[in-house]
């Protein structure tokens, strides 16, 4: 070989279209020695004709670079072609990187973006020859030195020929280098509008020198790659945008034809599949409750772990509801504990937008950081469309339940126009109960009707007139004894009777549902099978006084109450009717009428025994004897005579009590009262006391006036006297007879005060029965007199009351009643 310099053509000539060949194998081909070889092949380096580098430690690898446009622009026409149809931009990454690294044979080339922090970096894709150690995919700039950094940053390419050369590195920094596998590296960054954005490095495994050729190819690389990957991000985006909107509009569809009902299923779902999110939540404001619950929510379980309640979401959803503002949580903390699905991932962001007044939408990820303000736009916007199509189909439910409720209560008027036509018609009590059970078990509201009367003593309501139900049904609809009340409320304690409540307050009283509703046990079977689920118990009251109960039966549960003031109007004007046809047949003569008054805290003597032995007692009536104070005669049951008799004796009102019989409705006792019995008070010169019971000092008196009456009067005198009264009842009957009351009060006339009372005494007493319950022997020791007194002015009533019956002439010369 010569030892002379090789020619510079004849080194390019015999490198063309060779790859890389070793300093022996080219000398050979020149006829060169080695070392005159390896200097003219440096200075080609030098001037950027020759590429090399070195391979097993020591030896070399020399090659051409083309030195031809033709072949640069044939790299940059398939870089171009390659990357033109790829929509992925990893793949365009890789394809990038794979055609760079042929192009200019390196080891690795990859393609990294650059954070907006200018800080972090990302390996996104790029190519690496086989059996080459993975290098991380994320690095901090000040992992390397801040002057890989800064020159970085300036637009500064980084061309590093052996890394075990660089100056100010540590050692530290030379390992991982080494331990990458990199022993060159050729960093070439792009910046858009003085930010850098990304950046392309070439790693060769051996110390490699990188030519002018290089560091261009590979700074047109990353600025193509670049374009490339965000023209496939914005038609990605783009894409995505227009399957999210189509994804609004076809839930939009959905929303705008939807009712309530509808929007409360589909919500979750449709708002899941519009954001594209593994988790939603829908919280409704419950206004009656004034609290916002989770009503739906749907987790793909597939990738996400379910959100669990929690007080933190709650206070988020509220805060969101209250304030009308969106709230975002883009760094969740992961959960702790092992997941029930270890492929589920937990959730990690939430937002939460408004729904105006009907609550909030949730949307949850597992990716931090998954709601940017794209997203939060569209979720907004399709918060906005839930709220409007629920604002809509609120307000058209809203319409439809007062088009049914007027027409309900059109219909409810035009059925008590047809009742009050029908009360025109009616001239007797009958009469109207009957027309208004007719008319109402007619309507087609209604399934059938009772009116039922009511009795204080014990309270009560029976049935006197009904429609829509056969005779053998009523007594089960009005029944009153639960039988398994002494299971639910304990021995002795009676379910509430709405037929009696409605008397006793005057206010109807509504069952709304008779299958759930405690106060229907009692006859909700026998409603149940005849088609009724509820009830109206309307009470017939008029100017204080009640006429009994409206019974009304429907099929539906009842909701609302918007009809219940016109049924309640109804009860009264029925009462009016009532009282009306009462008082024209008193206004006829034929009635009197009849007042039930219930008396509490009454001081009287009998009302005070009562109250003291819890006994009950039933006044016979009063009987004035000789001397100024009554004798009173009665009944005393649920008490025993001993306890009776103590009680009497320790009352300063009560002279003397005498026990006369005892039976099996209790004790028939007279007393010698000091001071104004209950029925003194209650009987006038115009008021008669059918009947007087007290229970444990709680009097109930059945009281009648002649038709003439003032009843309102009547009852003011009896208040000032300082009695606690109340109107239980009151009806007109039909008096007796007129000549039946003539004969008594005349008959009574003819006979003196002894008189009156030993033949009182020995009626009541059963002197007259047979056989005889009281002996003449037994009622003058009674009355403490002698029996031949007894007698003596027992036939003398006797024989008034023979002269009365077999000589009324004789008797009218005594008498000027007894004229017929």
């Amino acid at each position: 070989m010569s030892d002379l310099a090789c020619s510079n053509e004849d080194i390019i000539g015999a490198l063309d279209g060779l790859g890389p060949v070793t300093t022996g194998e080219l000398a050979g081909m020149v006829d060169c020695s080695d070392g005159a070889l390896e200097d003219s092949l440096d200075a080609l380096v030098d001037a950027g004709v020759v590429e090399t580098r070195v391979v097993d430690g020591c030896s070399r690898l020399w090659w051409r670079i083309p030195d031809d446009k033709e072949g640069v622009d044939t790299f940059r026409a398939e870089l171009a072609e390659r990357l033109r149809p790829l929509t992925d931009p990893e793949e365009i990454q890789s394809v990038a990187g794979k055609l760079l690294a042929e192009r200019l044979d390196v080891d690795r080339a990859l393609y990294l973006e650059v954070f907006p922090d200018e800080e972090t970096l990302q390996v996104r894709d790029g190519y690496a020859r086989d059996g080459l150690t993975e290098v991380e995919t994320k690095h901090r700039f000040s992992d390397f030195g801040d002057h890989v950094g800064d020159r970085l940053r300036r637009g500064e390419p980084l061309v590093v020929d052996d890394v075990t050369a660089i100056e100010d590195q540590s050692d530290e920094q030379e390992a991982a280098y080494l331990a990458a596998d990199i022993h060159a590296y050729l960093t070439v960054p792009l910046l858009k509008s003085g930010r850098l954005v990304g950046l392309f490095t070439l790693q060769q495994t051996t110390p490699r020198e990188w030519s002018d050729t290089a560091v261009e190819l590979t700074r047109e690389t990353v600025e193509s790659t670049w374009a490339a990957v965000e023209r496939a991000r914005a038609e990605r985006e783009l894409a995505e945008t227009n399957s999210i909107l189509r994804r609004l509009t076809d839930a939009s569809q959905v929303f705008i034809d939807a009712d309530v009902a509808t929007l409360r299923e589909r919500v979750v779902e449709l708002a899941r599949e519009v954001v594209d999110c593994p988790s939603t939540t829908l919280w409704r404001y419950d206004k009656d409750e004034g609290e916002l619950r989770a009503v739906d929510s749907e987790t793909d379980p597939e990738h996400a772990t379910p959100d669990r309640p929690s007080d933190q979401r709650s206070e988020r959803a509220w805060a969101a509801f209250v304030s009308g503002e969106p709230a975002v949580e883009s760094e969740l903390d992961a959960p702790a504990g092992v997941p029930e699905d270890p492929s589920a991932e937990p959730i990690r962001s939430r937002l939460v937008v408004p729904l105006g007044r009907h609550g909030v939408l949730e949307v949850a990820s597992t990716e931090p950081g998954r709601f940017d303000s794209g997203t939060l736009d569209l979720v907004e916007t399709l918060a906005a469309t839930i709220e409007t199509a629920w604002d809509r189909a609120s307000g058209e439910a809203a319409l439809q339940r007062r088009n049914r409720e007027l027409q309900e209560l059109d219909e409810l008027n035009t059925l008590i126009r047809r009742i009050d036509q029908s009360l025109v018609e009616a001239d007797t009590v009958s009469a109207i109960d009957k027309t208004v059970c007719e008319r109402l078990a007619e309507s087609e509201r209604y399934l059938f009707a009772w009116v039922g009367g009511y009795d204080p003593e014990p309270p009560a309501v029976s049935p006197r007139a009904w429609a829509g139900v056969d005779s053998s049904a009523i007594e089960a609809l009005t029944a009153t004894t639960d039988p398994t009340a002494d299971d639910r409320l304990g021995p002795g304690t009676p379910a509430t009777d709405p037929f009696v409540t409605a008397v006793q307050s005057s206010e109807m009283q509504t069952v709304g549902d008779i299958a759930t509703d405690v106060r229907a046990t009692p006859w909700r079977e026998a409603a149940l099978e005849r088609g009724a689920r509820s009830c109206h118990c309307i009470p017939l009251v008029y100017e204080e006084s009640a006429f009994g109960v409206l019974v009304v039966y429907a099929a539906t549960p009842h909701r609302g109450d918007r009809d219940e003031q016109v049924l309640a109007e109804l009860g009264g004007t029925i009462a009016h009717a009532i009282h009306a046809a009462e008082a024209a047949a008193t206004r006829q003569g034929g009635s009197v009428v009849e007042l039930t008054l219930r008396v509490t805290d009454a001081k009287t003597p009998l009302c005070r025994l009562s109250r003291e032995t819890g006994c009950v007692i039933e006044s016979d009536g009063v009987v004035v004897g000789d001397g100024a104070e009554p004798t009173v005669v009665f009944t005393a049951s649920g008490v025993t005579r001993e306890a009776l008799m103590t009680a009497a004796e320790s009352s300063l009102s009560v002279d003397s009590l005498r026990a006369l019989a005892a039976g099996e409705g209790g004790t028939l006792c007279k007393a010698e009262i000091a001071d104004d019995s209950l029925v003194t008070r209650l009987q006038s010169d115009s008021a008669t006391v059918q009947s007087l019971t007290i229970d444990a000092g709680v009097a109930t008196a059945v009281v009648t006036l002649p038709e003439t009456a003032a009843v309102r009067e009547y009852l003011d005198g009896l208040t000032a006297t300082g009695l606690e009264l109340e109107l239980i009842a009151r009806r007109t009957r039909e008096r007796s007879p007129d000549t039946t009351q003539r004969l008594q009060t005349a008959f009574r006339e003819q006979l003196t005060p002894r008189q009156q009372e030993v033949f009182a005494l020995a009626y009541r007493c059963g002197f007259f029965e047979s056989p005889r319950v009281q002996t003449g022997a037994e009622l003058a020791d009674a009355l403490g007199i002698a029996q031949s007194t007894f007698n003596y002015h027992l036939r003398g009533a006797q024989r008034q009351l023979c002269a009365a019956v077999f000589d009324p002439a004789g008797a009218a010369q005594t008498d000027h009643h007894w004229q017929e």
